[in-house]
């Protein structure tokens, strides 16, 4: 089974490592970041407050290749995804065309 994102839709993974852990119930995400060498340090909150860079997984047909195409790396606007999906066992996002801010070349 594929999964097609619809109209200007994008499905991705973060390049930046990323915890699902569930608090209270709730399924919350964490970007972890390492400090003073192989301390790691993990936020709810501070992590997701930045734009971050991710690697496109599908896109819609409403997205071009001249706007990206899957396997590339593409900056989205800070809280601008979805909840972490889990599909065949890995989690990945979506957003939309409107949220990306930069594609690296």
């Amino acid at each position: 089974m594929r999964l097609l994102p619809l109209g200007n839709k994008f499905t991705f993974k973060f390049i930046d490592n990323v915890i699902v852990r569930t608090d209270q119930g709730k399924r919350r995400t964490q970007f972890e970041e390492k400090a003073f060498g192989e301390f790691v340090v993990s936020s709810y909150d501070e992590g997701a407050k930045m734009p971050r860079w991710v690697t496109v997984i599908a896109a819609g047909p409403k997205i071009t290749p001249e706007d990206f195409k899957p396997g590339d790396k593409i900056l989205v606007e800070a809280l601008k995804w979805s909840e972490a999906i889990e599909f065949y066992g890995d989690n990945i996002w979506y957003s939309d065309l409107t949220q990306v801010l930069a594609v690296d070349d």
